[in-house]
Parts: structure tokens; sequence; C-alpha cells
């Protein structure tokens, strides 16, 4: 008798064969195939793999009489050995610990599929905050949406330390600036507020407490320079970057927003300088303008050397008109009264009260 080879039509028919017959148990099938392979030749089995592997598996809902082409096909492999391959392949699917372990194959190929369909999904808290943010960021109404008009979520972490007198993010003294980055990327988050100080930028600010084994591209840098290389390598890592105005000097926090030593001319030129610095990055979303302004900070006295609303306003303005592309963020005060008096029995944390914003117009000309 002449010897015949399966097609690829009867090799496709007869994997989607069981597959219909154990359609509940999807791992059976691959043990059943192993089985079948088991029982042939070397030569045989590999010429069974290779026609495997150049063919395209054909649907299970495919037609059902091809998928039963296996089971009342007249082709003969070697004759005799082709129907106890089969007759072998239909008694190994019936035995009990066949099935038993084709259904824990199935959760587990299930399960694994599930795993990496959500991790993969915009629904999973690693990707969701990532979904929506290209481009530059702006708002309508009370949202924050992209270049694309998609609501955006800020799922935003705080590294802190340009604003203190290492004049650098904290924790270069033990690890790698880009390795901190990865894990704040891998984290889910999208957003890192880097807070600073005016004197960050003064000529003497030196950046210390790195360990530059673990940072030798820092080596010789100023602040400014060194900010350059976080925000560069945490755009490459889909982080957005919100600056933020922490004090005007590096040694403590101050109420306002200057100082005798630094005035607000300085708060308002050291914000345009970054604003314009920046402004070809659309990774850099924005401006915190100041940190949790307090007493004698108000909100709408009118006195213009502590009215935190009216300088908002000449500070965001003034960003706006080097950089229209920036969020302008502005925090509250802590206490809020009739005409935005600050004699309150009871405040709020600083730059936490934010009653007297449901009461002013449109702070900025956008």
């Amino acid at each position: 008798m002449r010897e015949k080879r399966p097609t690829r039509g009867h090799v496709t028919a007869l994997i989607n064969y069981y597959f219909v017959k154990g359609s509940y148990v999807a791992g059976v099938p691959l043990l059943v195939l192993l089985s079948i392979i088991h029982q042939m030749s070397p030569a045989q089995g590999l010429d069974l793999l290779s026609t495997l592997a150049s063919s395209s598996v054909l649907s299970a809902t495919a037609d059902p009489t091809q998928l039963q082409r296996w089971g009342n096909d007249c082709l003969v492999w070697k004759g005799k050995d082709m129907l106890k391959t089969k007759v072998h392949a239909v008694q190994f699917w019936k035995q009990p610990p066949v099935r038993l372990a084709g259904g824990w194959m199935t959760i587990l190929i299930v399960a694994t599929l599930l795993i990496a369909a959500f991790t993969s999904s915009p629904l999973h808290p690693q990707n969701y905050a990532k979904a929506a943010g290209q481009g530059y960021w702006h708002t309508r109404g009370t949202q924050i949406l992209d270049a694309n008009n998609q609501p955006v979520r800020i799922a935003g972490i705080n590294w802190f330390g340009f604003e203190t007198t290492n004049y650098v993010v904290h924790g270069l003294w033990s690890r790698n600036y880009k390795d901190m980055l990865d894990q704040i990327a891998s984290l889910g988050y999208n957003t890192l507020r880097l807070p600073y100080s005016n004197q960050l930028f003064d000529a003497g600010s030196t950046p210390n407490g790195i360990d530059f084994s673990k940072n030798p591209d820092l080596v010789g840098l100023n602040g400014l320079q060194i900010m350059d290389k976080i925000i560069g390598y945490a755009s490459q890592r889909g982080l957005h970057i919100i600056l933020d105005h922490h004090r005007p000097d590096a040694g403590s926090q101050s109420a306002l927003w200057y100082t005798s030593t630094y005035p607000e001319s300085r708060w308002i030129s050291d914000w345009q300088m970054l604003a314009t610095h920046y402004k070809d990055n659309p990774m850099v979303i924005g401006a915190d303008l100041d940190n949790e302004p307090h007493v004698p900070a108000c909100w709408g006295c009118g006195d213009t050397a502590v009215d935190w609303l009216l300088a908002a306003e000449r500070g965001g303005n003034a960003i706006l008109s080097v950089n229209a592309n920036w969020l302008i963020f502005v925090e509250g005060v802590d206490c809020y009264g009739p005409g935005g008096s600050t004699n309150e029995s009871e405040c709020y944390w600083w730059g936490g009260n934010l009653q007297g914003v449901s009461r002013s117009s449109g702070l900025l000309r956008a």
C-alpha cells in the first residue's frame, strides 16, 4: 500500500477536532498531540511538527464537517499505525488523569491570559494613569485635558531636595537617579512634582550629597543642569513634570512667596526663566506657583504685600506671557474670613484653605 502523508488541512482538522472535543478543557489537545507524536517514530514526529509549524490553525468554530474529518477520514498513515494512533489518542483523552491535567492546564492558561490582558490594559493602575496625557495639558471647566482633549488623571509623586541646601533631589547619596525614576514609573505614577528654591539658581549653590560613583553623569553640574537631567530622563519614562516654588531660600519655609533677600521680582523672573527653559518640552506641564502660603498671606484682602490672590495673578500671567502652554497651579491660604480677613478662630492647613476661590472670578489671562 502506498504510504500517504497528511495534508495541512488534515493536520489543522486534527487539532481543531480536539479543541472542539475538549473545548471546556483547552489543555487536553496539547496532551493528546504529545501522545500522538510519542507513538510515532522520530522521523514521523518531526514531520508532523514541521507541518504544524508551517500551517495556520483553523478557528474552533470552523466548518463542523471539516472538524469531524479526523474521525471519518479514510486517509491512512502507514495503514494500521495511523489507526492505532487514533485509538490510542481517543483512549488517552478518556482517561480521568488526562482530563484533570487538562483542567489544571486550562486554569493556568486562562489565568495567565487574564493577567497578561489586565496588566496591558488601560484599567491596570500602572497604565490607567498613563492612558491619557499626550502633549501639553489644558483645562476645560473642572477637567484637565490632554492635547487630544482626553481627560487626564494626575497620579503624582513629590521628589524633594532641590529646595534644600543640598540643591539636588534627595537620595542620590545611595541610588542612581535613573533607577529611582524607573521605580516611580513602574509604580504607575504619571507626574513628578519637583520643588525648588530661588536660592538654587544662585552662583554659589553647589549640589552636594551625591554619590558620583552611582551618578557619574552628574559630576560638575549645577542645580539647573541636574534638574535638566532629572526632567530629561523622567520625560523619557513618560512622567510629566510640575515645578513647584517651594520656598525663596533653601534654609527654611517662608509664609510668603518672597523675602527681603529674594523679593517678588526674583520670584517672577525665576519662574519666567524656567517657563522659557522648558518651553519645548511638552512633558513639563505646569507651575505650582508657591507652596503653602499662610498668615500673614491672605486671599483677597487687597494688601498687595500679602494678598496671595493678587500675587498669583501677577506671577501666573507673567509665566503665561512667555509660555502659554503651562498649567498654573494656585494653592490656597490657611485662614480666610470676610473680605479676605485672616483673623479667624478656625483656620485650615497651610495652603489648603480654598474657600476664597469660589468667590474669585478668572484669576489668569488664558
